[in-house]
């Protein structure tokens, strides 16, 4: 049901997969016809909510509403046989490959410039059909590149959104058998001259809310990035050993 329209779906079904709170979505009609193939990304989204695949909640405008795996029953099945066909159409090609950007991540020296290109690679080969049209947007994209990548690895654990310190982080990569973990922050700008910026102040925020609170025992590498658009800005890091 997915397969057809997944890239138009592709952000939606990340957040559906990977973040905890309902997705927004169009309001969706309360019939549907089974006997018509859906033809576009909403009415797919109202066949899933009518079959029992999502549950659908409409917002008092009359216009928006959200949808949410309505248990972990469902859940497991979505993670059955939805992952692998994200998983394809995200990492579609050489450059962007699930080994490449799990080598870039596990590398025994980090090599800024080369998860900077992985990342570019990914975001210009996706976001043709992606809406990015917030700070959240980015989040949810590559919350979900790292979820695939590592799905089956059991000494991986990616989390986001977590309490930590005086805030909460945004992504956090934790490799249990190198005893290291990596911090993202992202940042959204309206414009390109104010990508470099933003990164630096996006790294800033990790160290000055204490993120690293609960990894003090791990290398921890700390990571802000910024975007506009399809534009991504260099990776401001700093490292910290424990």
């Amino acid at each position: 049901m997915l397969q057809p329209r997944i890239k138009e779906l592709l952000l939606v079904t990340l957040q559906l997969l990977f973040e905890p709170d309902p997705v927004p979505v169009p309001v969706l009609s309360s019939r549907v016809h089974y006997s018509t193939r859906p033809t576009n990304a909403v009415s797919v989204l109202h066949f899933l909510v009518h079959t029992g695949y999502l549950s659908y909640c409409a917002a008092g405008d009359g216009f928006t509403g959200t949808v949410r795996i309505p248990n972990l029953e469902v859940r497991e099945h979505w993670r059955e046989h939805v992952v692998q066909l994200v998983a394809d159409t995200v990492f579609s090609t050489e450059s962007v490959s699930q080994v490449r950007l799990k080598d870039a991540l596990r590398a025994a020296v980090f090599l800024k410039e080369k998860l900077e290109e992985i990342m570019r690679d990914l975001l210009y080969s996706s976001a043709s059909f992606l809406d990015l049209i917030s700070e959240n947007s980015y989040h949810s994209f590559f919350l979900g590149c790292f979820k695939v990548a590592f799905d089956k690895e059991q000494n991986v654990a990616v989390k986001s959104n977590r309490e930590s310190g005086t805030g909460r982080f945004d992504i956090v990569i934790t490799f249990n058998d190198l005893r290291r973990s990596i911090l993202f922050e992202f940042k959204k700008v309206d414009q390109a001259e104010q990508l470099e910026m933003e990164a630096q102040r996006a790294l800033s925020q990790i160290t000055e809310r204490d993120y690293l609170e609960e990894f003090k025992d791990f290398q921890c590498i700390l990571i802000g990035i910024s975007f506009c658009h399809k534009v991504m800005s260099n990776l401001q890091v700093r490292i910290k050993n424990p």
